[in-house]
């Protein structure tokens, strides 16, 4: 069996050459994260950022969990981070 993270990588390759690509196109110099987690925790990221742009990427996800744990309203359970089958929150939208 292939290693998932292996499969991850090529796919992550696949999506930042098409997404470096349409940046240059669109003449826009930005920095961009890729980022899959598998089942097992495993985190596996394609970018063309910074170490620094990568810790202050990490703290504002930091803050975003917080966000997303947070209860709505009370009595309700807040998700469970990364559960795709919970119902979104009403709260903004961090880009």
């Amino acid at each position: 069996m292939t290693d998932p993270a292996t499969v991850i990588r090529s796919i992550l390759k696949e999506a930042d050459e098409l997404i470096c690509r349409r940046l240059r196109e669109s003449r826009l110099n930005v920095s961009h994260i890729l980022a899959v987690v598998t089942p097992d925790r495993r985190v596996v990221l394609h970018t063309n950022a910074s170490p620094d742009v990568l810790r202050w990427f990490g703290e504002d996800l930091k803050s975003i969990a917080q966000d997303i744990t947070a209860p709505t309203t009370p009595g309700t359970i807040a998700p469970k981070l990364g559960d795709t089958t919970a119902p979104k929150s009403g709260g903004p939208t961090r880009h």
